[in-house]
């Protein structure tokens, strides 16, 4: 495990045209906005994967105003999903980031798809990381090259057993997400099978930033610092960046990291500008 403290990002003011589509056949549930840029690509790309408990399938303003912001920083190609709340969402959320990554590398936004990385936020932070880390082989098509997690749960046991110590919203979600809790063998199972800490393997990104507050009162940096012991047992180094505050996902990508010089959301900018 490293812990971070990049220079901030180039801010390339990049100009962009967006484009509405759809990745299924709910062309509401599983639509994707894409922050194309003008200039010619092939391009490094973002998809942006929103939280809200599992509960939520659209963006809310900052979330909207995050991606657009990285698509003015970087130049890059950004798109947002919206995702499926039909149950089972264990098995059709993770379905719809494959099937929206999917999309936006092969949908013809001038991406470049081995050059991919995946953005996620709280709830959006565990589907960002399954993504990254169920599959295997090098990046390319279903596959990013470099994964980003903010305030993600990254064991969905242990984060039960943590986060539901001090907000029973956490309960709450987590038992809706999986559909119960782990009373039995087969949740148990299921419970390890949507947990990304389940999942390492030598094949998986060598990109993984992981974003927290040290006093996040909803997924504890313990979730970020023991996916990052488990990637470094594999080989891969997890860099991992903390803030001094309280806040959670979008809330503390604003604030500033311990030992940096700029915000969550720069440092983690400026990391997939290293490393995508």
């Amino acid at each position: 495990m490293s812990l971070v403290a990049l220079v901030a990002p180039t801010h390339a003011s990049a100009s962009y045209t967006t484009v509405v589509t759809s990745y299924g056949a709910d062309t509401v549930n599983q639509a994707l906005t894409v922050y194309e840029p003008t200039t010619a690509g092939p391009h490094p790309a973002v998809l942006f994967v929103h939280g809200g408990c599992w509960q939520r399938g659209t963006l809310v303003s900052a979330e909207t105003n995050l991606a657009q912001d990285i698509a003015n920083r970087t130049g890059w190609v950004v798109a947002t999903m919206t995702y499926r709340l039909a149950a089972p969402k264990w098995a059709n959320m993770p379905a719809d980031v494959d099937a929206a990554l999917r999309k936006l590398q092969t949908g013809g936004y001038g991406v470049d798809p081995a050059r991919v990385a995946v953005w996620g936020e709280s709830a959006g932070g565990q589907l960002a990381l399954l993504q990254a880390l169920k599959g295997t082989g090098g990046p390319g098509v279903g596959r990013p090259k470099a994964v980003v997690s903010i305030s993600g749960p990254t064991d969905l046991r242990t984060e039960l057993a943590e986060g539901a110590q001090t907000a029973t919203t956490v309960l709450n979600c987590i038992k809706d997400f999986e559909g119960g809790l782990p009373n039995s063998q087969a949740m148990v199972d299921r419970y390890w099978t949507t947990s990304p800490v389940g999942w390492i393997d030598k094949t998986d990104p060598k990109a993984v930033f992981l974003g927290n507050s040290v006093g996040d009162p909803l997924v504890p940096p313990t979730q970020a610092a023991q996916l990052a012991a488990n990637l470094e047992a594999a080989g891969i180094t997890a860099t991992v960046a903390l803030t001094a505050t309280q806040h959670h996902s979008t809330g503390a990508e604003n604030d500033s990291v311990v030992g940096g010089s700029t915000t969550l959301e720069r440092t983690a900018i400026a990391y997939l500008q290293t490393n995508l």
